[in-house]
């Protein structure tokens, strides 16, 4: 992904939530193609024994939005 990025580097965040622990990096595509995404957010967490995948795809950055989708993830849990 860094290689069709706007940014030079990802800079990597920690994401955590009461029962679990990720990361994420977000990047911007230099020159997306039509019916493609101009953003993405992607990461990996892992709540218990569950590991998971996350991938944001948005045409609009909305870093309120953003928040909020990052918040309700770190509320994972994995439940017995």
């Amino acid at each position: 992904m860094l290689t069709t990025a706007t940014e030079p580097e990802l800079k990597i965040e920690e994401l955590k939530g009461p029962k679990m622990i990720g990361y994420y990096f977000s990047c911007t595509d230099r020159a997306p193609k039509p019916d493609e995404y101009k953003y993405c957010t992607q990461g990996t967490a892992l709540t218990g024994s569950v590991s998971f995948v996350f991938t944001l795809l948005y045409n609009e950055r909305n870093a309120s939005l953003l928040d909020k989708t990052l918040q309700m993830l770190a509320q994972a849990e994995q439940q017995q």
